[in-house]
């Protein structure tokens, strides 16, 4: 039972939407990158060893790779431990890939904002205006299509489904995009735009969008399109280290699949490696691999303007939380995370089963920082290390906002046990995954929310 939630949990972002009670960052105080006193790179390099040492001691993470990165290039790039344990392999941040899982879908929403600034895409229109005929959604019963906008900030209103089916242990078990989302499909259980539900589906959905409407499937489109204009065409890939089968994508050449860290997990004292994970049912959502120095390229690019990949429009957008009931964490398609008081990051975290990884972009201060790990006890560095990096970097101090005492006084409207609107409502699926999506609510006398899942 373990194992089927933990698969099931795969390509979920490491913070998904804010969960009730989440604190919030007041409006950024305006600085420039040139405001900021950036450190000597020595410095950073202890700082950040510091952090990511005592990660790994302390939750047994067997490979790190970070990159921090400005508008001018990197800042710092590099590797800690064992991308492959048994054999020694140290982890090479300008050669070692490592499964960058729901980070991928940074990629998707990029390339559909290209569609956008061409004009032949538009936000606010259905889906079903540019999806080919046996991917259309049906209304199923509600008032509302399923908008493009919708697929950018998880409001399409899909049941989140996926057991046994959306990862596959094996090459030859998958199929291709479309095909998979035609058979596979989530049904629609609430109105679009009403509730937010995180959506691999949706994201897999805009990929097959913007694939359709380049008449070439989705790995070669991101090769064309990101990987190649910025020059990281040998060191990144959506491809998948399976036999060729007609239908799919060219795998991943052998000379970068033999590049791609081992995923790990810790037990009994040891790391257990596992084998590669097969995305590729929802590629557009997850197939992600990618070395820290490709990465700290696609953060150079987005931090100095968006060219060679988007133009004024998308990067606007990026940094535009969109309008709705939880629009305010979603800048089309990218987390809004409020960092150190005065600071907001951009970006998305990523998981599959055994690797995790989280990048951050902050305008305001010029910076955009990765970090993954090859390990299933990675995900308190993966989420503590923007913001610490964000703090030396001139940020004051963590987020604490003071509590509020009225709060405490309405303490039964909020406490009791929640349900995740992530879930599917129905069968086997149903049940597990309601029994691995509640969490509860209670009000501290102080007037914080604490949430517990």
């Amino acid at each position: 039972m373990k194992r089927l939630i933990h698969m099931l949990a795969a390509i979920a972002t490491v913070a998904a939407t804010p969960t009730i009670g989440a604190q919030t960052a007041a409006p950024p105080v305006p600085r420039t990158p040139a405001a900021r006193s950036a450190p000597a790179p020595r410095d950073l390099e202890l700082f950040i060893d510091g952090i990511v040492q005592d990660a790994m001691r302390t939750d047994h993470i067997a490979g790190v790779a970070v990159a921090v990165a400005d508008a001018n290039g990197p800042l710092l790039l590099k590797g800690y431990g064992q991308a492959d344990v048994a054999k020694g392999i140290a982890v090479d941040p300008e050669r070692t890939l490592f499964r960058i899982g729901s980070l991928s879908k940074t990629f998707t929403w990029i390339l559909l904002m290209r569609e956008v600034e061409r004009g032949r895409v538009r936000l606010d229109a259905p889906v079903n205006d540019y999806l080919p005929a046996a991917l259309r959604l049906p209304d199923a019963g509600f008032k509302k299509p399923v908008r493009v906008a919708d697929l950018m900030m998880h409001g399409a209103g899909f049941e989140d489904n996926g057991l046994g089916y959306m990862l596959a242990g094996s090459g030859a078990k998958l199929l291709p995009l479309e095909e998979y989302l035609a058979r596979y499909r989530p049904r629609r259980v609430r109105e679009a735009g009403v509730a937010p539900a995180y959506s691999n589906y949706g994201a897999a959905l805009a990929g097959a969008i913007v694939a359709h409407l380049n008449g070439i499937d989705y790995p070669a489109l991101v090769e064309r399109d990101i990987l190649a204009p910025l020059g990281i065409s040998g060191d990144a890939t959506f491809r998948e280290p399976y036999a060729p089968a007609k239908g799919l994508p060219a795998p991943m050449p052998a000379a970068l699949a033999a590049r791609v860290a081992t995923g790990y997990s810790w037990a009994g004292g040891t790391f257990a490696p596992h084998g590669f994970e097969y995305i590729s049912n929802v590629g557009p959502a997850g197939s992600g691999s990618a070395s820290a120095a490709a990465i700290a390229r696609y953060m150079q690019a987005q931090l100095a303007g968006g060219a060679p990949l988007y133009g004024p429009a998308a990067a606007k957008a990026f940094r535009t939380p969109m309008s709705g009931p939880w629009g305010a964490s979603w800048a089309h398609g990218y987390m809004v995370s409020p960092l150190a008081p005065g600071l907001t990051g951009y970006g998305h975290a990523g998981a599959t089963g055994f690797f995790l990884s989280n990048m951050v972009l902050i305008p305001d201060m010029g910076i955009g920082i990765f970090v993954a790990t090859n390990t299933d006890t990675g995900r308190p560095l993966a989420t503590r290390l923007p913001e610490l990096v964000a703090q030396y970097f001139g940020g004051s101090g963590p987020i604490q906002r003071k509590g509020d005492p009225s709060l405490a006084k309405k303490a039964k409207d909020y406490a009791g046990v929640y349900l995740s609107t992530r879930r599917t409502y129905a069968g086997l699926e149903g049940f597990i995954t309601t029994l691995g999506g509640v969490g509860s609510v209670r009000v501290s006398p102080d007037g914080y929310l604490i949430t517990q899942t």
